[in-house]
Formats: C-alpha cells, structure tokens, sequence
C-alpha cells in the first residue's frame, strides 16, 4: 500500500474564513521555506496529532488560538482519507475526531465530530496490516501488540532529533515507548512474520501450561508422601479429640490408616455432638467420684486422729506401769515396819523411840495399799488395745474404698482429656481432615497429568523447531546489515568525516555504533561535530526507510518530515541579502557550509531516483530555492515570511485583532 500526504489543513474557529490548506506531491521533495516564527516547525505535531498521537505537541498561542481543527488528507492506493482531530484548549488532548473516506475527497468548510481517535487508531491499524497479536520479546518490560503508531519514529525529524547524538528517532523521550520499539522492530523488519508470533505465543502459552502443571503435580506429589508420613498423627489428634479410639501404633498398614481417616471424615454434625454428650456425662460422674473421694480422705484423716490418740494414751500407761512397779517394792517394807513399830514403839534399826511413828507408818501404809489399787487398773489398757485395732481395721476399709475411688477418677479424668474439645475445634479438625483428603485423593484421579505434560512437551519441542526454521536471528542479523550498507552508501553523498566507517544499528538500544577501520565500536555522540550527527540522521532514516519499504510486511507510509536540516549550517557568517536564501553570488562557491546543505538535498533527490518505489519527502527549511532549487524532484510547497504568507493566514490574526 502506498500511503503519502496530499494535504494538511487548519478549520478556523471563525467560520466566516474558508480552511488553510497546504498541499502536498508524492515522489517529490516538499519543501516549505521561509523565516523563523511562521508555523514551519508545527506542521510535525499537527500531522502527528491528526495519526491519533497521545501527545497534543501543537505550539500554543497563535496556532491553538485560531484553530479549531486540525487535519490530514492521506493519499492511500486508490482512495483518499480525511483525518480530523479537534484543538484540545488546555487539554493534553481530546479524542474527537472526524474520519472521511472516498476516491476524490472534497475537504469541508466545517468539521464535526463523528469518531474517537481510538476508532481511528483501530481502523489505521487494519489498513497499515499491523496484526492483532501481541509480541513478547524475552527479557521485554511487557508484552505489547504493534500499532501503527510505533512506526511514527521512523517518519519525522523534527529540530531536537535531525542532529542529536544521544537520540535517533522522534518522541522515544519516555523509557516505556523505547522499550516498546525495540521489542516489535524484528516484526516491523520482517525478521518476524504473523505466523511466527503465532507460533511464538502458542509456545509462551505452551511453556506457561507446562509449566504450572508440572509445579502442580510436584505439589501433589510433596503432598502425598508428606500426607502418608503424616496419617499416624491425624488418626492421634483424632483420638484426643474423641472421634476415633483406633490405635495408630497397632499397625504399619497406610490401607488401615487411610479408612480410618475416611471413617472420621464422614463423621457428620450429630455423630460430633454425641462425642461431646459423652464427655458431658463422663464430667458429672468425675464430678460424684471427686465428691466421694473427698468425703473418704476426710474420714480417713479423722480415724487417724482417733489413733494417734490411743498410741499417746497406751504409751502414758505403759509409762505408769514402770512407776508403780518400782513403788510396790515398797509395800512389804512399810508392813514390816509398822509391825515391829506397834511391838516395840521404837526404831527397830536405829532404836530411837517413836512417839508418832505408829501414824506416820499407818499412812504411808494406806498409800501403799492405794497404789496397790491403781495397778489394777491396768485393766483399762486393755480397752484401748482393743480399740486401737478397732480404729486400724475401719483406716483400712476406708483406705480400700478411697483407693478404688480414686482410681477409677484418675481413670476416667484420663479418657476425659480426649474429650475436654469444644464442638467448633472437632468440626473444624474434621473439615480440614476432609480437604486434606481430598487433596491426596486428587493426586490419584489425575491419571492424565503425566500424559499431559508429556503432550506439552512434545508440542514444546515442535513449536522451538519451528521458530529455529524460521532463521528469525538470521534475518534479523541480514536486516541489520542491509540497513548499515545502505547507510555507508548514503554517508558518501553527505558532509561526513569517516565515510568509510561501518554504520550499525543496535535496533535493542536504538543507537548507532560506528566502527572504525580498526574494529573499535565507537558512539554517535564520539564522533563529534554537529554536521556529522546530522548526515548519520539523514543516511540512517533513508536507509531505514529503503529497507522498511521493500522489506517490512506491514504498510509503512512512504514519507518522511526532515524539520530544518540546515540549521546546523546557518545562520552562517555571509551578509544575507534581502532575498531570503540568497547571498553575494561570489560567495556562493567558497561557501562550504552551503554546499554542505546543497549535499543534503543532493542525497535526497538521489534517494526518489534511485529507488524503485514511490516515497515522498517533506522537508521545512530556513535555506532559499538558491540552495536546493536545481533538483529536479523538488516541489516548492510556500514560501512563509514574517510579513507575508504563512502557517496561519494573516486575515485569521487581522479579524483578531
């Protein structure tokens, strides 16, 4: 498809003025020349605003103020197509557009609105052949689908970018739109077709699959060994929580252990409610056990008492035995005494006469008949002995009563701590019981899992086989060394120092390196001089453009906007006449800058000749029909002059005013 400019027109907002329309020829050098400060320089934003760009780079004031809209008349094969777009006051942008198409177009005197600019971008991407599927480059910031408006780097050289060292193509200021350019230029090359992205996506899609399934069968599979190693331990929390009386340790059997896990997972909410009764009741028993228990140990303890009591009383008596023992020795002496005291009334081993004696010995024999009484009561001993084994045969009923309480309590506390759960934790151990279940089940229902990853892989090695047919890097690399070719052909027609120096693009950087005769890769920006950079931004964009348009599967448009590249030239230090563009005709030959100029138009009128197919060439400049008027493909557009003709018409700003 041939795709050109015929025409760029400006809609006035006052509607008594007929449209401002610049027209345009294909297979021609355009050139709009004029002074500074005539609208030269907006004609790159406008066309580009008018192709659906994000960015609204019209100059403000005089332009803005005056327009309503802007538009382009696109020449397309065999029909013509209008594209309008409105003036976004303050905005960044609007999306109103008004979209026309037909064999002979008639450009209207109003404009109204009857699109979206994001209709139109879908519409142009049709037409240009881009495709709908997006193109994903390893290692790429995103994934992104080709537009139509990725090529516009390759259309326009506008003043900041004709003779930049640091920069190749037109509004890549933003990191995401460079990354973007050197994701898709090996689609835009032709390096790539439609059928290998397809290719190419089905792989990404094929490996991403692959990918997830063979994580998910490893998962299953951790899962599953990690899940038999586990099953001992479930069936033991079960049996804490009272839902299963299974011994885990009775076998090694996983068959076992598996149905018993089935068995409690089918367990439902009555069957956990009868658990908890059971541990209820077991509570109010435990609860009569305690109560029992309590009573005994108290009993216990007071029969000891009673005991301890007895052992003290025997153990005095025993002690009084011993004494009265020792005084009934004395008894037979006081008789004796007394005997032979009421015979002879005197001492019967001193002598002495004993006047009172005869009393004295009768008291102390009356103590000694008393004393004799109290040893008979010994008798009571016996009552405590009898006593004492009384109180040891009831200690040790109760001992056997409290020992056989007492462990059936620690018995049944015991087989209440397995049971001691509330309803929520059983349910809940028991509900993830179940997905752990049924997660290890699944490991065994996805019988295809291997086969499938085994399709995927196949069809993995057959889509790389494919893509490795598909030479891409070779084309690629082919590509790349056309375009240096035809840059070092186009550098020895310019004002260029090194023109024998290889020129190669670094399409993933979107850079020049230049290599000098002994290999060493230098940068733009090494080379110095503006004039330089200049003819490598002018050699390189026709040397994409020539591989591009014979080359490039899409519909690139055949036209490229070089803004004002003689400006690295003039002003120069000659005394410029009145005429715009001309100087002392003496000068004119010795003028080297000039006919560095008359290079660049040289290189371009070359290019259309040369080439077998139709491209257009809009150039802006500062330089007069002097410089480049010789060529027989250049096509005067206007002559712009401060105080003549120019973007906006002098009657727009006269009604201004």
């Amino acid at each position: 498809m041939n795709i050109w400019i015929e025409k760029v027109i400006l809609w006035p907002k006052n509607h008594d003025f007929n449209p401002r329309i610049i027209a345009f020829e294909n297979n021609r050098i355009n050139v709009v020349y004029g002074d500074s400060r005539t609208g030269k320089s907006a004609l790159i934003p406008i066309i580009d605003y008018c192709l659906c760009s994000s960015d609204y780079r019209v100059p403000v004031d005089i332009i803005r103020d005056n327009t309503e809209w802007y538009g382009v008349l696109l020449h397309c094969d065999k029909n013509e197509i209008l594209l309008c777009r409105a003036e976004a006051g303050k905005n960044k942008q609007t999306s109103y557009m008004h979209y026309a198409v037909g064999k002979k177009l008639t450009i209207p005197k109003f404009i109204t609105e009857n699109t979206t600019s994001e209709n139109i971008k879908d519409l142009l991407n049709q037409q240009f052949g881009f495709t709908d599927l997006p193109i994903a480059d390893q290692g790429a910031w995103k994934t992104e689908r080709p537009s139509f408006r990725d090529i516009a780097a390759f259309l326009y050289q506008p003043q900041n970018i004709i003779a930049n060292p640091e920069a190749l193509f037109y509004k890549l200021d933003k990191l995401e739109h460079k990354q973007k350019l050197a994701s898709i230029f090996p689609y835009l090359a032709g390096a790539i077709t439609s059928r290998d992205l397809v290719n190419e996506l089905e792989l990404e899609e094929v490996k991403k699959r692959l990918a997830r399934l063979q994580n998910e069968v490893k998962a299953l599979k951790n899962v599953s060994a990690s899940w038999k190693m586990s099953a001992k331990g479930k069936i033991t929390r079960a049996c804490e929580l009272g839902v299963s009386t299974f011994d885990p340790d009775l076998t090694e059997d996983f068959d076992n252990l598996l149905k018993e896990i089935e068995r409690i997972s089918q367990l439902n909410h009555s069957d956990i409610l009868e658990t908890v009764s059971e541990a209820g009741a077991a509570s109010e028993k435990i609860a009569q056990l305690g109560s029992i228990e309590t009573d005994l140990s108290m009993e216990k303890a007071d029969l000891i008492r009673r005991l301890e009591k007895i052992d003290k009383a025997l153990l005095s008596y025993d002690q009084m035995e011993e004494t009265l023992d020792s005084l009934t020795d004395y008894i037979g002496i006081t008789e004796w005494l007394l005997h032979r005291v009421s015979e002879e009334e005197a001492c019967p081993i001193c002598g002495q006469q004993l006047r009172e004696g005869h009393k004295e010995l009768e008291s102390l024999q009356a103590l000694s008949l008393e004393i004799n009484s109290e040893a008979s009561a010994s008798q009571i001993k016996l009552g405590f002995d009898k006593e004492r084994k009384t109180l040891l045969s009831k200690i040790q009923t109760v001992s056997d009563e409290l020992n056989a309480v007492s462990s059936e309590l620690r018995a049944l506390e015991e087989e209440q701590s397995s049971t001691r759960f509330t309803l929520s934790e059983i349910e809940r151990f028991i509900g993830e019981l179940r997905a752990s279940l049924k997660q290890f089940k699944a490991i065994f229902r996805d019988t295809e899992a291997e086969s499938k990853i085994e399709a995927l892989l196949k069809r993995q090695n057959e889509l790389e086989t494919l893509l490795s047919a598909a030479n891409t890097a070779q084309k690629l690399h082919q590509a790349i060394e056309d375009i240096a070719a035809y840059t070092k052909i186009g550098l020895k027609s310019l004002d260029v120092e090194h023109d024998d120096w290889k020129t190669v693009f670094d399409y993933k950087n979107l850079s020049l390196e230049i290599i000098d005769n002994e290999g060493s890769i230098r940068l733009l920006s090494e080379i110095g001089s503006a004039s330089n950079w200049l003819s490598y931004h002018i050699a390189f964009s026709l040397a994409l453009q020539k591989y591009l348009q014979a080359n490039s599967p899409l519909s690139i448009p055949n036209f490229i906007f070089y803004d004002q590249p003689s400006q690295v030239y003039f002003p120069h230090a000659h005394e410029i006449n009145e005429n715009i563009g001309h100087v002392d005709s003496e000068n004119i030959e010795a003028d080297r800058d000039r006919a560095a100029v008359k290079k660049i138009f040289a290189s371009f009128d070359k290019f259309l000749k040369e080439d077998d197919f139709d491209f257009q060439i809009i150039v802006t400049e500062h330089a007069g029909k002097d410089i480049w008027g010789e060529f027989r493909s250049i096509y005067e557009v206007e002559h712009w002059e401060t105080d003549g003709e120019k973007l906006i018409p002098n009657e727009w700003l006269d009604f201004e005013e």
